[in-house]
């Protein structure tokens, strides 16, 4: 496995290919992609689906983050508090599909939310009279008031203030919009009121019903409901790699890993029932979600991937690698997880549709990659890109590396990224490797498939959209060739 990495060769031609990627993908970080006739095209920038909850009142803020991350439609969005420090640090709008404002605001504040409205943004003031934001005025009994503001950057816009609900006995106003005419900004004022400590569940059905009629966000359904429903996961290896797996455990046919129970059963069996906590897996069958015959017709390695954990549903597959000495090379294959996790404990959207995968590799320290540890989420990450543009007829593919170990596409969008944990045992380390990299969703972000059909538009040509055991197994192929 580590013959390459014993290279000093080896190791330099590899550097050379991640810096090459990483040079390319500065360059349309820049927004501008140069292409093989020197031809310039502009980039836009993707935006992911954060959204932002602004409040100075701590039990409301929490309380209006476990609501919508509760509700919202699953794997399409991450939610995050926002504070008054990383509002004046204005590193936000960019990443940001919406922002949650409760109560009175900051002076030193309304600047920047207001440009973050007038230049596209979705904002949503809960008990917080936004519309002061803007210059708006009272709006009392007038219906709709148009405006002409200036940006932070000294840009004219034109806003259009519209009274869109009053209450029923008092006629006072109750809801407002304000809408940017050309950028598509949206900000909804409500009057909407959260008693800290107390029932808020009447209001925050009020609060999910604006986002999703007035800002379109999208939330739970009852079909949502039953996909998120835990199943057995599968063993997945030659019966003798599997058996001798299972006679080193050290409770027959359990392994505990973190708060995760995987009960190891055949068919015959009595299987438990599956859940949050506790998972069969299944040794004797193959699941029927996962073509194992397809992902072994592709694998070429010797290690990685011979072993396979396949889950249908996990919180985390990293729980798994992250709480257990592993064999060299296991790899747990989550179908959809609903705790996913990335860098700085970041949330990870891990829709269906996502090639998703947990590694643990053990590295020996006296070895030139056990002394440069830190290299590995790079490699990890080439090997990602080598997965898809190493494919016959994909190289051209504008897929790439963004520092320090995220995979783009055409420089703009995001299609996965890489976590990396290790700890030493003795004479090596044991390095556990978290990716995921969207390959068929085209939600909430451009997905690998997208970008071959664009690619054909552009181009001309025909190439296939990738299979999910296939792109798997070409990156264990990859990622065993670089190490």
């Amino acid at each position: 496995m580590f013959n390459s990495a014993r290279s000093l060769v080896s190791a330099n031609l590899h550097r050379k290919q991640l810096f090459q990627y990483q040079l390319n993908t500065f360059r349309c970080q820049l927004g501008r992609r140069i292409d093989h006739n020197n031809s310039v095209t502009m980039s836009t920038s993707s935006k992911p689906p954060n959204i932002l909850v602004y409040s100075e009142v701590e039990p409301v803020r929490l309380e209006l983050i476990s609501t919508l991350q509760r509700s919202l439609e699953p794997d399409r969005y991450t939610v995050y508090p926002l504070s008054a420090e990383q509002v004046r640090g204005r590193a936000w709008p960019d990443s940001t599909a919406a922002l949650i404002v409760h109560g009175r605001l900051e002076t030193s504040l309304a600047g920047v939310f207001a440009d973050y409205f007038l230049n596209g943004g979705k904002l949503l003031g809960v008990c917080s009279d936004v519309t002061r934001l803007f210059d708006c005025g009272e709006v009392g009994g007038v219906t709709r008031v148009t405006k002409h503001l200036r940006d932070l950057r000294g840009e004219d816009h034109e806003v259009q203030v519209e009274v869109i609900a009053r209450e029923d006995t008092s006629r006072t106003v109750s809801i407002v919009a304000v809408d940017e005419l050309k950028t598509c900004g949206r900000a909804i004022s409500t009057q909407i009121e959260f008693v800290p400590f107390e029932d808020n569940k009447k209001n925050l059905e009020i609060l999910k019903h604006v986002l999703s009629s007035e800002l379109g966000i999208k939330f739970k359904t009852s079909h949502d409901e039953e996909a998120l429903c835990y199943q057995s996961a599968f063993l997945i290896g030659s019966e003798e790699v599997k058996r001798s797996f299972l006679s080193k455990l050290s409770i027959p046919n359990e392994l505990k890993v973190g708060d995760l129970t995987l009960q190891f059963c055949s068919k015959s069996a009595l299987i438990p029932a599956a859940s949050e906590s506790q998972l069969p897996v299944l040794t004797d069958q193959p699941p029927e979600d996962f073509s194992t015959q397809l992902f072994h017709d592709h694998l070429q390695t010797t290690k990685i991937g011979r072993l396979t954990l396949y889950l249908p549903l996990v919180t985390s597959s990293m729980i798994i690698v992250s709480n257990a000495t592993l064999p060299h090379g296991f790899v747990a294959i989550p179908r959809r997880q609903t705790r996913g996790t990335g860098r700085n404990r970041n949330q990870w959207l891990s829709p269906d549709g996502c090639a998703m995968f947990s590694l643990q590799l053990h590295v020996p320290m006296d070895s030139p990659l056990g002394q440069r540890l830190p290299m590995v989420q790079h490699l990890i990450a080439l090997g990602i890109v080598l997965g898809i543009r190493n494919q016959p007829g994909y190289g051209e593919l504008d897929v790439r590396l963004k520092w320090p170990n995220d995979v783009y596409a055409n420089g703009r969008s995001k299609l996965g990224g890489i976590i990396v944990n290790s700890q030493l045992e003795g004479s090596r380390a044991v390095v556990n490797v978290g990716c995921g990299v969207n390959l068929s969703n085209s939600a909430p972000t451009t997905c690998v498939n997208d970008a071959i059909e664009e690619f054909n538009r552009e181009r001309g040509e025909r190439l296939e959209a990738l299979g999910y055991e296939q792109l798997l197994a070409q990156i264990f192929n990859e990622i065993e060739r670089i190490f």
